[in-house]
């Protein structure tokens, strides 16, 4: 049940709007809405319009959209206007501590992942291919924050936001900031915004564009952001905007970089896939479900990661007390070379860096029950093939860090042209991965 804040919400929402709905007979204008907000502290029922009108109404406590129904009410409290032609499921909700006598009908719009994200400080959203609605996805994530008052600061690894594509030449959508939102960007781009802003601070690091400039937003407008090159930037342009009280911090990734979903780099990540990926629907889901697996192993436990988390290099053992050991291996390249074996200390390792399919394939020769540790999901390029065999011969690959996957989203056409059914590759990909995909842009509409 919706409590006391969301109907005031509500009514104070009506009270603004000067039209809300448009038929061909009649309009429904100030004089009866405000006639709706009374009816919060008079007992005199209200009979509203017959057309039933929707008002749309954001609820910052719940996070969630509304849409309302004004139905038809009368002294018997019957429900006469009808709301069979919404889609959708329908609350039929009376609040009795506010009037004995209103009823409406509140359908409650889809609002996916949102309230997830404000769990964590900051987010990366990051594609398995350019072109998979990383944009799209980051222009709906500010558009609801900037709704629900959010405090946002966003930036990019690489350059997004362009009109046109630089490899395909076809168009592609620019990134809305909003007012109040903190962005980083070159300075070259800093000069191309299409949006009123106030400068903060530029950057003593310079780039291949410029210096960094901060600047926070003024007008709603456009601008393309080209951030940093590397994460231990980004680490710091995250830290820069907590200094500032911002809320959430965004990094938009560009082509299909993953180290900033690192989780020593962001707390959250979004995953976007789609039919730039692949335009055929079984090698989409392949695709998309062996990166799903890499993002979502499991964890070490805690002591161990502890002693694991300050190593920088190198390919180490743990014995079964927990104690490590340095093999003195500073590359998988260097593994054949060594004069020792390196199962001396018992068949769990964790690699400092890179995971590749060539170590992989030095463990597959050396039996089974091997656990290999990595940082994150990001540290590993392996191909399919390869990660299976090492799984089929019971190996097990384990993380210091997992990185925590707010949502998947569909981009269901490619750049080349091809087109797949949005709804029912979102339904095949939720099926094969057991979590929700969602299509950006169909909820929005």
């Amino acid at each position: 049940m919706f409590d006391n804040s969301l109907l005031h919400g509500i009514c104070n929402m009506v009270s603004k709007c000067k039209y809300n709905y448009n038929s061909s007979n009649d309009k429904i204008k100030f004089a009866q809405l405000h006639a709706f907000r009374t009816t919060f502290s008079s007992s005199q029922p209200l009979i509203s319009h017959v057309h039933s009108p929707k008002i749309r109404h954001f609820h910052p406590k719940s996070g969630n959209t509304f849409s309302l129904l004004f139905p038809y009410l009368l002294p018997t409290r019957s429900l006469l206007a009808p709301c069979f032609s919404l889609p959708g499921p329908f609350l039929a909700c009376r609040q009795k501590n506010l009037s004995d006598r209103l009823f409406f009908v509140i359908l409650q719009a889809e609002m996916p992942f949102i309230k997830d994200i404000l769990q964590h400080r900051s987010l990366s959203i990051v594609g398995l291919e350019k072109n998979t609605g990383k944009t799209v996805c980051l222009n709906y994530i500010l558009r609801r924050l900037n709704d629900m008052g959010v405090q946002v600061g966003v930036t990019s690894i690489g350059v997004d936001g362009e009109q046109v594509d630089s490899v395909f030449a076809t168009a592609k959508p620019e990134i809305t900031l909003y007012e109040g939102t903190h962005f980083i960007t070159s300075e070259k781009h800093y000069l191309m915004r299409q949006v009123v802003s106030r400068l903060v601070a530029v950057d003593s690091l310079r780039t291949s564009l410029g210096p960094l400039v901060t600047a926070e937003v003024l007008i709603r407008g456009k601008a393309l952001l080209s951030g940093a090159a590397t994460t231990e930037v980004l680490k710091k342009q995250i830290q820069w905007f907590d200094s500032m009280g911002i809320e959430l911090s965004i990094v938009d990734g560009a082509l299909s970089r993953l180290s900033l979903a690192s989780p020593t780099v962001t707390d959250a990540m979004i995953l976007a896939t789609g039919a730039a990926v692949s335009a055929n629907l079984k090698q989409l889901i392949a695709k998309t479900r062996f990166l799903y697996n890499l993002i979502k192993l499991d964890e070490i436990d805690e002591s161990l990661r502890n002693k694991l988390v300050p190593i920088e290099s190198g390919l180490w053992a743990i014995d079964n007390e927990g104690e490590i050991h340095d093999l003195g291996i500073t590359s998988v390249f260097l593994i054949d070379r060594s004069e020792k074996d390196i199962m001396r200390f018992g068949k769990t390792f964790f690699a400092s860096g890179a995971i590749s399919d060539r170590l992989l394939k030095i463990f597959n020769t050396k039996g089974s029950d091997i656990t290999l540790i990595a940082r994150d999901f990001t540290k590993m390029f392996l191909t399919p093939e390869v990660y299976t065999e090492f799984i089929r011969k019971g190996n097990r690959l384990l993380v210091l860090q997992q990185s925590k996957l707010i949502a998947i989203t569909l981009n269901p056409t490619s750049p080349q042209g091809y087109l797949l059914d949005s709804k029912s590759t979102c339904d095949a990909l939720s099926d094969a991965l057991g979590t929700p995909v969602y299509d950006v842009k169909k909820i929005e509409q």
